[in-house]
């Protein structure tokens, strides 16, 4: 399935594909065409442990089944306890599983000229998305390197919300924007997405903290970032 949108995604020039182990091996060249001159800049994949705890909620899932356990037992309950001990373990597991499976599935890519998500278990999509398109970029750093970075499209161009879940944004359903979840090197990352776009176009890199309206640890200030790329700003949400 090829997610693609006269305003989102670009009209290649050129028949050009990608090169071995630029993209994976089974994704179609007929389907991701680039122009002659696009170069891959970075490709990544979502951490699977990572993914499943942030995307899919199995710490949390395995928490909440944990007390309901422990109530149980303290109700007296040995039967009940069981029981849900069981469909906890069965339920994170599942989870585990789905997580796994989309993490080796999905796959980012930034080249020269664009923004490409490819994605999905059960059926493929590819997302692409021209750099002239991102107005900023929203980086949320985790430990150990890792980050999140929301794209935020600018413009009339949208992007449905479902189609790109588990790499959405939580909770802009009505502006989602594209997520890049737990890459390793977040902050280099977000540079090169900063340096990429600004050669197409002078736009402000806002690089805060996703789901936080307010500044807190681990911000990346415009003073601790190289201050010499075009279009790299640290402007408010």
């Amino acid at each position: 399935m090829d997610v693609t949108s006269p305003n989102i995604a670009g009209s290649p020039v050129g028949v050009a594909g990608y090169g071995p182990g630029e993209v994976p091996e089974e994704v179609s060249d007929a389907i991701l065409r680039r122009h002659p001159d696009e170069a891959i800049l970075w490709r990544g994949k979502p951490d699977f442990l990572r993914l499943a705890a942030t995307a899919f909620h199995t710490n949390t899932i395995a928490v909440y089944f944990v007390l309901l356990v422990v109530i149980a037992v303290v109700a007296g309950s040995s039967g009940n306890a069981m029981m849900i001990a069981g469909l906890g373990v069965a339920g994170v597991m599942i989870l585990f599983g789905l997580a796994y499976l989309s993490a080796k599935k999905s796959t980012y890519i930034l080249t020269s000229h664009r923004f490409v998500l490819l994605t999905g278990v059960a059926l493929e999509k590819r997302i692409s998305i021209p750099l002239k398109s991102i107005g900023a970029a929203h980086l949320k750093q985790r430990s150990g390197g890792y980050g999140d970075i929301a794209l935020e499209i600018s413009g009339d161009q949208r992007l449905g919300y479902f189609i790109l879940w588990p790499h959405a944004r939580p909770l802009r359903m009505l502006t989602p924007q594209p997520l890049l979840r737990v890459i390793p090197n977040a902050e280099q990352v977000a540079m090169k997405i900063a340096e990429a776009c600004a050669a197409h176009t002078d736009i402000e890199r806002n690089l805060i903290e996703v789901n936080q309206d307010q500044p807190k640890g681990g911000k990346i200030e415009q003073s601790d970032i190289a201050t010499d790329v075009k279009g790299l700003k640290g402007a408010p949400a």
